[in-house]
């Protein structure tokens, strides 16, 4: 099934089956730890969504309407914190881990040489040539234009 925002023909998204996948395990997760519900009213009574309402664009879809997620058990309301805590204190060190990583390699790296490279404190031994001399330029004065 096609989506308009994924594109049709060979110029579809790659990533349209891999989006299905991924919303279909969210919305399993969902239905695992909650059940949806009708809100309730003022009066005590649930809102009930109307089925005859609808926009009218191209691409009709129901107007919007509220649902209330509640926890399916305490077991499930207690797994979820649970596993909600692991997962964040994991990417926690995942991000705090990636910075540190970040920081080291932007660090300029310095390199000591044990030895020097060239002894300067001694005369430079007789088979080296010396530059030719070169005659200094002389550059034309800069004028100034107003």
């Amino acid at each position: 099934m096609g989506m308009s925002s994924f594109g049709y023909g060979q110029r579809a998204c790659l990533g349209q089956g891999v989006t299905r996948d991924e919303t279909i395990v969210a919305c399993g997760g969902l239905l695992w730890g909650f059940n949806l519900v009708h809100k309730m009213g003022k009066n005590g009574q649930p809102i009930m969504p109307s089925i005859d309402a609808s926009n009218s664009l191209l691409i009709v879809k129901p107007d919007p309407y509220e649902l209330a997620f509640e926890p399916r058990s305490d077991a499930r309301r207690q797994e979820m914190r649970a596993n909600w805590a692991q997962s964040d204190a994991q990417d926690k060190k995942e991000r705090a881990d990636f910075l540190a990583a970040a920081r080291k390699a932007r660090e300029p790296k310095v390199e000591v040489a044990s030895e020097p490279l060239i002894d300067i404190t001694t005369e430079a031994p007789s088979t080296m040539q010396s530059a030719p001399a070169v005659a200094p330029v002389e550059l034309p004065p800069i004028v100034a234009v107003s």
